[in-house]
C-alpha cells in the first residue's frame, strides 16, 4: 500500500474544491498518504518551495507546468445581502453591475479579476466598479453579508 505525504498549495478557493472534490476519494483510497494542503493567495513556485503539486486557475499555470484538470468547468452567481439589494437600485441584467458597488477579487497574480458571463454562445467580461478588492474567498463572503456589495466568488 503506497505511504508517505504529499504538499500541495493553492489558493483557500482551490483548495476547497480540492477538498470538497478530489481529498474524500482520494484518502479513502489511499489511507497511507498524509497530505499536507497550504493555502498560499499568490503564484508561487511549487518546486523551489518544496510543494508536490498546486491547485489553481488553468490561466495562472506556467507554460512549463502540466495541468491536470481536478473538476468540470464551474459557473459563479453573482451574489448580495438582502439589505444591500433593498436600497440598491435595481438590477436584472450583468451591465446593471456598472452602476452598483462591487467586492472585486485579486487573482494570484496580481490582476483583478473581470467577472465573465455567458448566455449562450455569447460570452463578455466586465470589469465592476467597487470600493473593495480581495484576494480571500472567505473575507469576500463575509464583505458580500456586511452589505458591502456585490459579489461574482
Amino acid at each position: 500500500m503506497p505511504g508517505g505525504g504529499g504538499r500541495i498549495n493553492g489558493s483557500d478557493a482551490a483548495l476547497s474544491i480540492l477538498i470538497a472534490k478530489v481529498v474524500p476519494d482520494f484518502v479513502q483510497q489511499y489511507p497511507g498518504i498524509e497530505l499536507d494542503l497550504v493555502v498560499d493567495n499568490k503564484l508561487s513556485d511549487i518546486i523551489r518551495e518544496g510543494f508536490d503539486a498546486g491547485v489553481g486557475l488553468y490561466e495562472d499555470i506556467p507554460q512549463d507546468m502540466v495541468a491536470v484538470r481536478i473538476s468540470e468547468e464551474m459557473r459563479f452567481l453573482t451574489v448580495a445581502s438582502p439589505e444591500y439589494l433593498r436600497v440598491s437600485p435595481p438590477l436584472s441584467r450583468p451591465q446593471h453591475l456598472l452602476q452598483h458597488r462591487c467586492i472585486r477579487q485579486r487573482l494570484p497574480g496580481g490582476k483583478r479579476y473581470a467577472w465573465e458571463f455567458s448566455r449562450g454562445d455569447e460570452a463578455f467580461s466586465l470589469d465592476v466598479p467597487g470600493t473593495l478588492t480581495l484576494n480571500n474567498s472567505q473575507l469576500m463572503v463575509k464583505a458580500a453579508c456586511n452589505s458591502r456589495g456585490i459579489l461574482c466568488p
